[in-house]
């Protein structure tokens, strides 16, 4: 569907949502994803996992989570299975500026999270 959707391939795509997979948790079924499609992971592209291993790992589903914590899956392991991919083509391309995880809801003033996932906010140039 995406190639299809994409003029095959003549036009960029941008995919971006919940997957329930990523790098560490169903890995097999993101790369299905990600790497057949030939998509970029543009958090990934900022923040690459290598770098993330030594550093904090940067995550939208986390165990630590109270919605989690006290949810059905309190021990699936903590991941990054929120994303924004995109693919570039001849028609236009998207170049990755910021992007980062959103733990809490600040602008209601709750300061807790809203979901069992956290956002993942990404900013993106697009050129045509």
């Amino acid at each position: 569907m995406v190639t299809e959707r994409s003029d095959d391939g003549k036009s960029p795509v941008l995919f971006a949502g919940d997957l329930n997979v990523g790098p560490g948790l169903g890995e097999e079924n993101f790369e299905v994803i990600a790497k057949d499609l030939k998509l970029k992971n543009a958090f990934l592209e900022l923040h690459p996992f290598e770098k993330q291993k030594k550093d904090a790992l940067l995550v939208s589903w986390d165990r630590l989570n109270p919605l989690v914590k006290n949810g059905k899956y309190p021990n699936d392991p903590s991941a990054l299975i929120d994303h924004v991919l995109y693919r570039n083509a001849k028609n236009g391309s998207f170049t990755p500026k910021s992007c980062s995880i959103e733990e809490r809801d600040n602008a209601s003033g709750l300061q807790a999270p809203l979901s069992d996932h956290y956002a993942v906010m990404c900013e993106l140039e697009i050129k045509n």
